[in-house]
């Protein structure tokens, strides 16, 4: 083929040499190398060798041209693949520039070569060479520009067959450009036609652009340049001129601009086919779902049609169709879709782009796409390289923080897809962009919620236990992981009393204040209600978390305000030690839960570590499944505790404890058993079964003709909780036949203020029954004096927190002494509970309590045991009153030995009854036990100073003469004892015996009202 070309073109040829105007054999070698590849360049160089030896008799210089020719064709393969691809389709007009350009590049090879032999053989003259080469050149570069195109066109396998009416359309437009090019070629005289009418055939080149395929066009390029060369060799048309050169330089010119005309015109409407292609795809995508809805509204209708019986359910069909229907419709602007080319840049912009990314379209077409990313993004090159996979793989997808016009951040799902021609040309990407903020923001919400507590904002228990079974995992090197369990103690009181509000602050602000107890590398979370745990990572030994658990105590010691409530509460601990208590982190926790609840059973605010015994949670599940049958088999009883009249030491009544005989374990604790009767609502049954016990037994001992006291029985706060529990009592008791006054009803503090005008109602109408009510551990709760006034009361029984301490903590005894006050002016009885030593009672005594009930007098007793006491009238011994003595009693509170024994040898003359103690605490034992007149205090003892002591005689026991003796001459302390203690005299440690007794006998006087001599 390119040899027949080639003698064809020789026909052409312009002497001397053997140079054509246009040279078809290089466009046909070059689209065979880019069409083919460069293996068939042998086939190019034998071709172009064979024609040249035709007319050139040197082997040597038909070889050179040949090489000439073929490295032409190769130069241009080589460079065209590289810059802009193999060009089937001229998809760009850049494209079209470029190819030219390069084929000029190339061309220049050829003629270079191709002149050469004709030098060295002095064929040429030299002013021939660079007509000839320029001519050489020309020929070469109109061949390419005019034949490549039209062989890669024509080589491509994808045309439609064209239909008639274009195929007449065809036939008449090449009649018509044959025509007007004879007219404008065709004559012999240069000045018939100016020069600007060869452009008219440019209309031409445009027709086909736009009427035919990338074919037609090269096709049409094709003829109108061979039709133009072919009249000018024969010197006809307006480009032959006298001067060949300038001939050839207007037909390159010519062709030039036909070639360009045509190839850009042809890729530009191409681009904007596809273009508009995609958008009918588009479109007809659209409109295929939208069909597709339409046909199931049409099928729901259909539908209600056909069974009018069904006619709700098929409007709800109707309605949620035509929901699905609006939805696909408005989930279009829901999407931003982009169309980019193969640089970034954006070429359009749909109605869900502005929705979302908040730009109009004419502000941003034309931008890059990277403008849309964070920096941290654009630092990392995430644009460019999402560009580089979409146009490897064909697709790129990612989920990441996007910006907005306003530079706001939005959680985005973006596609990009590279976007070829036919011929695997990239043109371009499409990219379409979601915003999932609201989705991003509802993951990271609920993320947050399995891991953390929403109160608080701690660890919750499964992200605990998480960090512990990864802590476990660490190699411990000789050290311990500790696990800590914190439950606190009466916060449902707090919950009860305050509301739920005020007990959520309670546990922030326990959160707050465990987080300072603990390290750095430790981890608190919140197990949930009021139960957090501790992770102690690398502990040296175990007793370090016994520390910790001591700072935990002293932290949640300190006073809470809560909205202007001031509370106090405390902790119970309990500690289990990796790996000697367990070696998983569920038994580590289990196992510190046991402990807890021994810290519990040890008075609460303390830590315990645990022990093998501890476990107890298998323990209160087997005590559960027992107890549901328990009152069925009458494995509950009753023991019964005496009270006293602290007046004449008789029985002044009882009170019911309820325990349990359990087969298996014997007599039950109370409080093993009391919580889960409360927290499985068993205690409502077991309740009336107290209660009915109780009335029964009174009508026993009247029938016995023993005297019956009243017996106080405890109301819990789940039976409180019944709206008709005054009709229960007052049934039980008028069934038993006995006198409502019998019978004392006994509610906690905490349980009378939960809703404290329901309790006004219950209350009020449980004492028009006629029984007599009781508040149980009263100063413990959160109390009202404007609601306890209201309450319909009868009785206050101290709790036996304060009695315990009544004697040596002066706190406790005056918390008991305002209580009694309070009592008395409300006027109600006082009952102290818990009263366990003779100082303890002769304190109560001391300041008006009514009655006393503890070990002192008589543990909780059986049946048999507490009817015996009532036949027998048992009573309680009251202490003997101390006669008066002639001289006072002096009491000596010093912790130095030398002290004591100095202020003993000043008494001694006067024959005071002297009694010594060590501390604050052995001397409230002593003043509760006898009369003291006297009371003499060093200012500086550990634990409390003398100010402090004496403050709290002056309270407790204001008839006593209150001293305080010093080693040094403080003025601050003179002033503080005076104000604060109102002592009668200050003594110096430094004066001589006989003064420190004149001081000592003329402050006894004064304070007397007996004149000093």
């Amino acid at each position: 083929m390119y040899f027949a070309a080639a003698k064809l073109s020789l026909l052409l040829a312009i002497p001397p040499g053997y140079a054509t105007a246009v040279w078809p054999p290089s466009g046909i070698a070059l689209a065979a190398m880019l069409a083919l590849g460069n293996r068939v360049w042998p086939g190019v160089w034998v071709g172009a060798a064979l024609v040249n030896l035709t007319v050139e008799s040197s082997w040597l210089a038909s070889a050179l041209i040949g090489t000439g020719n073929t490295l032409e064709a190769l130069a241009g393969a080589t460079l065209i693949r590289h810059f802009i691809g193999v060009p089937y389709r001229f998809e760009r007009g850049e494209d079209v520039v470029k190819f030219i350009a390069l084929s000029a590049l190339s061309a220049t090879v050829a003629a270079t070569i191709g002149v050469m032999p004709l030098v060295f053989g002095h064929t040429l003259s030299s002013s021939q060479i660079l007509a000839n080469w320029w001519t050489w050149w020309q020929g070469d570069v109109s061949g390419i520009a005019v034949v490549a195109p039209l062989v890669l066109s024509w080589s491509v396998r994808d045309a439609e067959a064209s239909p008639p009416s274009r195929k007449l359309e065809a036939a008449f437009f090449a009649l018509l450009l044959l025509a007007v090019m004879v007219a404008v070629f065709g004559y012999a005289s240069q000045t018939a036609v100016p020069y600007q009418w060869p452009f008219v055939i440019l209309l031409f080149i445009i027709w086909a652009a736009f009427r035919f395929d990338q074919r037609g066009v090269t096709t049409t390029i094709a003829a109108v340049c061979a039709i133009v060369v072919a009249f000018t060799v024969e010197k006809r048309g307006p480009f032959a001129l006298a001067s060949l050169s300038e001939s050839l330089l207007l037909m390159l010119g010519f062709i030039s601009i036909v070639v360009t005309t045509g190839l850009v015109l042809s890729a530009a409407l191409r681009e904007r086919g596809r273009a508009a292609g995609e958008l009918r795809r588009k479109r007809d995508e659209l409109e295929s779902r939208v069909r597709e809805r339409t046909l199931e509204l049409e099928r729901a209708n259909r539908a209600l049609q056909e069974d009018i019986a069904e006619r709700k359910t098929a409007e709800g069909r109707l309605h949620e169709s035509e929901m699905r229907f609006r939805l696909v419709i408005d989930s279009v602007i829901d999407y931003a879709i982009i169309m980019m080319d193969p640089k970034g840049r954006i070429a359009s912009w749909n109605v869900g782009a502005e929705r979302i990314k908040g730009y109009r379209a004419e502000e941003i077409i034309g931008q890059h796409f990277s403008r849309f990313y964070p920096p941290e993004d654009l630092a990392r090159g995430k644009p460019q390289y999402a560009l580089e996979v979409a146009s490897a793989e064909g697709r790129y997808e990612d989920e990441g923080w996007r910006l907005r016009k306003d530079g706001a951040r939005f959680w985005a799902n973006v596609v990009i897809t590279a976007l070829r021609d036919d011929s695997g040309t990239l043109r371009g990407f499409g990219k379409v962009t979601r915003d999932l903020t609201e989705r991003k923001r509802s993951e990271e919400r609920l993320a947050y919620l399995a891991q953390y507590d929403t109160l608080t904002r701690l660890p919750n228990r499964h992200m605990l236990h998480d960090h512990l079974v990864q802590q476990l995992a660490q190699p411990q090197t000789g050290r311990r992981t500790g696990c800590m369990y914190i439950d606190l103690d009466r916060f449902k009181y707090v919950n009860d009393t305050f509301g739920h509000g005020v007990g959520d602050q309670l546990l922030l602000q326990v959160g707050e204040r465990l987080q300072k107890c603990v390290r750095g590398t430790d981890v608190i979370g919140r197990l949930g209600g009021d139960e957090f745990a501790v992770v102690l990572a690398s502990l040296a030994k175990s007793e370090d978390a016994g520390l910790v658990a001591q700072k935990v105590n002293a932290a949640l010691s300190a006073q809470f305000n809560l909205d202007g409530h001031e509370t106090y509460i405390s902790a119970s601990i309990g500690i289990a030690i990796h790996p000697q208590d367990g070696g998983d982190a569920d038994t580590l926790l289990k196992n510190a839960d046991a402990a807890m609840y021994r810290a519990k059973e040890q008075g609460r605010n303390n830590h315990q570590f645990y022990l093998p015994e501890m476990d107890k949670a298998s323990q209160r599940l087997q005590l559960d499944a027992r107890l549901r049958g328990a009152l069925e088999r009458n494995e509950f009883l009753l023991h019964y505790q005496p009270k006293a009249d602290l007046g004449t030491g008789s029985i002044s009544g009882f009170e019911a404890l309820l325990r349990w005989q359990d087969p298996q374990q014997g007599l039950v604790s109370p409080a093993q058993f009391i919580p889960i009767l409360e927290d499985t609502g068993l205690i409502i049954p077991v309740g009336e079964w107290v209660l009915q016990t109780v009335c029964a037994q009174i009508k026993e001992w009247q029938k016995q003709g023993i005297r019956p006291r009243p017996v106080s029985v405890n109301v819990s706060a789940r039976q409180f909780q019944q709206k008709n529990l005054d009709v229960v009592i007052s049934r039980i008791i008028r069934d038993a036949g006995i006198d409502s006054a019998l019978v004392k009803l006994e509610l906690t503090e905490s349980l009378l203020m939960k809703d404290a005008e329901e309790t006004v109602r219950m209350l009020t109408s449980l004492k028009a029954s006629g029984v007599t009510l009781s508040v149980d551990d009263f100063g413990t709760g959160y109390s009202s004096l404007a609601y306890l006034r209201r309450f319909p009361l009868d009785e206050l029984k101290i709790d036996g927190s304060f009695v315990r301490d009544a004697t040596t903590e002066p706190e406790d005894a005056e918390i008991i002494v305002a209580i009694i006050s309070l009592a008395h002016n409300l006027k109600l009885k006082v009952v102290a509970e818990g009263v366990e030593t003779e100082a303890q009672l002769r304190f109560l005594r001391s300041h008006g309590c009514d009655e006393m009930q503890g070990y002192y007098f008589a543990r909780p007793q059986n049946l048999e045991d507490c009817t015996r006491f009532l036949a027998e009238d048992r009573r309680l011994q009251l202490p003997a009153a101390e006669e008066p003595a002639a001289t006072p009693t002096v009491l000596i509170v010093d912790d130095n030995e030398d002290d004591l024994e100095l202020m003993i040898r000043a008494l001694k003359p006067d024959g005071y009854r002297v009694f010594t103690a060590r501390s604050a605490q052995a001397a409230f034992d002593l003043l509760n036990l006898h009369k003291i007149g006297i009371v003499i205090s060093d200012q500086s003892m550990p634990g409390m100073d003398g100010v402090r002591f004496l403050t709290s005689v002056r309270k407790l026991y204001p008839e006593a003469v209150r001293i305080v003796a010093s080693g040094s001459s403080d003025m601050a302390s003179v002033t503080d004892a005076v104000n604060e203690a109102g002592i009668h005299k200050f003594l110096s440690k430094d004066w001589e015996a006989a003064r420190l007794l004149a001081e000592i006998r003329e402050a006894f006087l004064r304070s007397r009202g007996t004149p000093v001599t």
